[in-house]
Order: C-alpha cells, then sequence, then structure tokens
C-alpha cells in the first residue's frame, strides 16, 4: 500500500503533517483519503492547498552572502506524496516499455554506469503530447494535468511562507512523478537520434565486441552524444 511505502521521517509540506500521521491514523483516516482519491480519480483536479510547495533555502556553506550559496529544497505535502506514489506505482510497469535504451535513469534494471553523461534538458508544454503520442489514455493525461497545473510556491523565510506563486506548467524538485515524467519527454531526443541515424545524418560510434552502434546516452537530465569527427556530419 503506497501510504505504508513512503518514508514516514520526510519533512512536512505546508499541510504541517508528516507521512508518520497518516501511517498511524490510518484505521480513522483511510475513508477520508479514499474519497480524495476517488475525486481526484473522476475529475482530474488536484485541491490548490493539497498541491502547495514549500521551498526551503538550506544553506551549502557556512557562510553565505548571495544566493547561489543555498539549495532550494521543495516540501510537498504528505497527501499529493501518497497520490503521487500511487499514479508512480501504475507508470513503473509500463515505463521499460516506452523508453529506448538510451535513457539509463528512473527505469528499473538501468544502472547510472550504463551511461556517461553531460547536458541539461528542460520540460515545458510537449509533456501532455508525448504522453498522447506513446498510447497514455486521456484519463491518465489529465491526471497528471491535475498534478502538475494546480502546483504553487512559497519560500520560507526564517520560518514564514513568502511569495506564494502559481505554476502552471513544467516539473517541480521534490515531486516523486517529476523524474519519471521528464524522462518520458526527454526519450524522444533519444528517438530523434535515431531517425537521424537512419537517414545518415549523423553516425554514432561502434563500440563492444558485438559492435553496437552508440550515438547517444542519457542518465535523466543528462545527454551525451557520439559522433564521428567529420565536419559533413557537422553542417546543419
Amino acid at each position: 500500500m503506497a501510504v505504508f511505502q513512503l518514508n514516514w521521517e520526510k519533512a512536512p509540506g505546508p499541510d504541517g503533517f508528516t507521512l508518520a500521521v497518516y501511517q498511524e491514523c490510518w484505521d480513522v483516516i483511510k475513508e477520508d483519503l479514499m474519497r480524495v482519491f476517488f475525486e481526484f480519480h473522476t475529475k482530474g483536479v488536484i485541491n490548490q492547498s493539497t498541491n502547495a510547495t514549500f521551498i526551503a533555502m538550506v544553506p551549502k556553506k557556512s557562510q553565505t552572502f548571495k544566493i547561489s550559496d543555498y539549495r532550494p529544497i521543495s516540501l510537498v505535502t504528505s497527501l499529493y506524496k501518497i497520490i503521487a506514489k500511487v499514479l508512480l506505482g501504475r507508470l513503473c510497469k509500463v515505463l521499460h516499455e516506452t523508453i529506448f535504451g538510451s535513457q539509463g535513469a528512473f527505469v528499473e534494471g538501468r544502472q547510472i554506469l550504463d551511461a556517461v553523461l553531460i547536458a541539461n534538458e528542460v520540460v515545458d508544454e510537449k509533456e501532455d503530447h508525448v504522453l498522447q503520442r506513446k498510447g497514455f489514455s486521456q484519463k491518465w493525461r489529465s491526471w497528471m494535468r491535475g498534478c502538475l497545473s494546480s502546483s504553487s510556491f512559497a519560500i520560507l523565510v526564517n520560518g514564514n511562507a513568502k511569495g506564494w506563486v502559481k505554476a502552471s506548467r513544467g516539473l517541480r524538485q521534490g515531486d516523486p512523478l517529476s523524474p519519471f515524467l521528464f524522462t518520458l519527454v526527454a526519450d524522444v531526443l533519444s528517438r530523434l537520434m535515431i531517425r537521424a541515424e537512419e537517414s545518415g545524418i549523423t553516425e554514432g560510434f561502434l563500440v563492444g565486441r558485438d559492435r553496437t552502434r552508440v550515438s547517444l546516452l542519457q542518465f535523466a537530465d543528462d545527454t551525451i552524444f557520439f559522433s564521428k569527427a567529420s565536419l559533413d556530419l557537422l553542417q546543419p
């Protein structure tokens, strides 16, 4: 069960409830929680307070003088974590079927040592289109839109929330779904590289005893491209 699979020691979000509350009081709150899930399943909508996030600025060093000296940590509500955990359980069952082998992160059975990486990519409004092209149902996509479009943020300043901002798109750090949704969208780059290689636009390296051709490797949001040292392949 998702509630008991989550780490009860995680810091609480804006609702103030840790996962330990849900686990210890399960017999009392389970019916209310199931009603929340039923509404989300039916309408694909998450209450804004449920999807609110505190951003805590954690110092990277003992003396801090500028914003880059801090690391932002997102504190998501425990209720949202439970919803995301349930969705994630479904997603992980099919993720390996839709992600190309060049992606080495967040997919069961693929390890960080399978890829050495360098570049950064960004995900925006293409997420829904990619899910549709990959065969995810309208219901599932409405759930994802509900998770992404209802989030809001506030920065904790001396323990007080300041400057609430409504987020309408994009992925947030601390959301259990974020790395997996990113992986789905980033997979498009792998497919484009394969198509480019098949068309003769680019050419990767042959590696290993079986001479496997590699033109791109990915791990999470890092990407490394392989190409022959040819000026012709660099031309637009």
